[in-house]
């Protein structure tokens, strides 16, 4: 085994931790309620959205905060109540992006999607309770009141018009006709959420603004790259690997309309991230690159 891999390895051992942890705190914001009904339903969607995942942008918080070098009980604190939120914020995004309305898919993490396990009504309300609950987590951060607005600033914009509900528009709208339209969907669609985890691990480890600037290019140049990864892997990938069903982005725009070689823009991605991370610390240069390197080669 080169050090490379070696260092590769260690990375998805503690992405693992990472999900590891995150599962297990997740759960208790769903459990405990004695609701019945018509609330009890939704809690429970609300849970079935959040369980399984790779919780890539949990990771890239820890991620974040690991990159200030900061530490104590309250930067721990505030670590997992981010990482918390910002999982939340991706389900909900998910459950309404599979809507029949939206992308119709009806798989997700190899089981069926909430509107399919539940019914659209539901979705979307559950959808909605990821979206508002993890901003009540967010206001229970202790931060200073400067870094503590600047965390709920660059959530609600990453997560808004502005950002992923901006580029889910463009994605169902109809109107990429060229090549740099496309980067622009996959930059705000699946990007700024990426960018919105490292930056705000940042934050949470009081990084200064010109540090969360690079942390936020780092994080768009990565999900750029997961997206390229996605439409690869929705024609080359396996149903049982990727949990999805494969061709289920047959009819929408993706990389194969615009790009010659996908897997040469991946290359040249890889190259804008390591210059993007040049100037950093060998160690955080090193994670993150071998991080892409992870997302590059993944097969679900």
């Amino acid at each position: 085994m080169t050090g490379d891999e070696g260092e590769r390895v260690l990375l998805v051992r503690e992405l693992e931790r990472v999900a590891r942890e995150v599962d297990e705190h997740l759960s208790h914001y769903f459990s405990g309620d004695a609701d019945e009904g018509a609330l009890g339903r939704l809690r429970e969607s609300m849970k079935y959205a959040c369980d399984g995942g790779k919780r890539v942008r949990a990771f890239l918080v820890s991620e974040g905060v690991r990159f200030s070098r900061a530490d104590g009980e309250g930067v721990a604190e505030g670590r997992l109540d981010v990482m918390m939120a910002v999982e939340m914020l991706h389900a909900y995004s998910l459950v309404h992006d599979d809507l029949p309305m939206m992308d119709d898919d009806d798989w997700r993490r190899h089981r069926p999607t909430v509107h399919k396990a539940y019914d659209e009504a539901t979705a979307i309300l559950c959808g909605d309770g990821l979206l508002t609950l993890a901003f009540e987590v967010l206001s229970g951060v202790s931060l200073p009141d400067s870094r503590a607005r600047a965390l709920v600033s660059v959530m609600a914009r990453s997560c808004g018009y502005r950002g992923m509900v901006g580029g889910q528009a463009m994605d169902v709208g109809g109107e990429i006709g060229d090549v740099e339209t496309l980067r622009r969907m996959q930059r705000l669609k699946t990007g700024e959420l990426m960018a919105c985890s490292l930056e705000s691990g940042g934050i949470v480890g009081g990084v200064s603004l010109e540090g969360c600037k690079e942390l936020r290019a780092v994080g768009l140049c990565l999900g750029e790259i997961f997206q390229v990864v996605d439409d690869i892997l929705d024609v080359e990938g396996e149903d049982e690997e990727t949990g999805k069903g494969k061709g289920r982005d047959e009819g929408k725009v993706t990389c194969y309309d615009f790009m010659e070689s996908p897997r040469e823009e991946l290359r040249q991605k890889r190259e804008d991230l390591a210059g993007l991370v040049v100037g950093w610390s060998e160690e955080s240069r090193e994670r993150i690159l071998g991080f892409a390197d992870i997302l590059i080669m993944r097969r679900g």
